[in-house]
């Protein structure tokens, strides 16, 4: 059982519902939940519906009651302090730009945190709580492994969904153009993360890329169970070769961080070095030394 869960966006969701009962039972249970879900019981309308919103100054091209009525039905607590196991979930303040996370404080509503940190624009409009607009936590926190170290993980494994790679053939419709775009904003975040993480001697981190070949836009679940089921595969796959070896990126930023300090130890110890040859070449004993 791990001793908490951390996620962004919809990973916030999982990771709430998970802290319930963090089990294969829990699970399940939130598989069969996310099986079950067509797009208008999410995303009603159709394109013209998104239209009219935009041509109606609307701050999303859809509404989020639906959203919110989603997550009031099937959110297991109310409160962060009533989880299993503690969770937290990440969104961003849409006015100052800076992280906000959910559940430091055992209070923290779960629906608001769930509402304000998948409310991505221009999707969903902001989430307004306790006075600030909340927007989606991928955009400061896409994988929130430096939350999770900074409340006292030393062991992580982080699913990521991120992928700065992207097939040419997927970029010729919109909605690869816009997962691409996306992509390419968060992927900085998800890199700084990953190197403050490899830069800590206390901290082991098993980052596992849970990408598909697939173009799927926000609103489409036709692949839900085909989706799961690969995610499934592919981190059985990962923990049965090694739960913590250093995945491609990791390795980059660990021997970029060799590197670097090789660079400067090595030019500290020139500096020294011609620093010392200066100082013994002026001193009294080397002067005096001379015939």
């Amino acid at each position: 059982m791990p001793d908490m869960l951390v996620g962004t966006s919809v990973g916030a969701v999982n990771a709430a519902f998970l802290a319930v009962d963090p089990t294969p039972r829990g699970a399940y249970r939130l598989a069969d939940i996310w099986r079950r879900v067509r797009k208008d019981d999410l995303y009603p309308g159709t394109h013209l519906t998104a239209l009219w919103n935009t041509i109606r100054g609307r701050e999303g091209l859809f509404s989020n009651a639906n959203w919110f009525a989603f997550l009031q039905k099937h959110t297991p607590a109310k409160r962060f302090g009533d989880l299993r196991i503690p969770a937290y979930a990440v969104a961003t303040d849409l006015e100052t730009g800076r992280q906000v996370v959910f559940g430091d404080n055992p209070d923290d509503p779960i629906v608001d945190a769930l509402m304000a940190s998948t409310a991505l624009p221009p999707l969903h409009p902001p989430w307004v709580y306790e006075g600030r607009r909340l927007i989606d936590g991928g955009a400061v926190a896409d994988l929130p492994v430096r939350v999770a170290i900074e409340r006292g993980a030393t062991e992580i494994i982080a699913l990521n969904l991120a992928n700065p790679h992207t097939p040419g053939e997927q970029l010729r419709s919109l909605v690869g153009i816009m997962n691409r775009a996306v992509s390419v904003l968060i992927w900085r975040h998800v890199e700084a993360d990953l190197e403050h993480a490899a830069m800590l001697g206390n901290v082991r981190l098993r980052t596992i890329d849970l990408r598909v070949e697939m173009t799927l836009a926000p609103w489409d679940f036709s692949q839900t169970s085909r989706l799961i089921a690969e995610g499934r595969n592919i981190t059985r796959r990962a923990l049965e070769a090694d739960p913590y070896q250093l995945t491609p990126p990791q390795q980059r930023l660990r021997d970029r961080l060799a590197e670097t300090l090789s660079v400067k130890t090595a030019s500290m110890f020139r500096k020294t070095t011609a620093w010392m040859r200066r100082n013994a070449a002026s001193s009294p004993e080397t002067r005096n030394a001379r015939p």
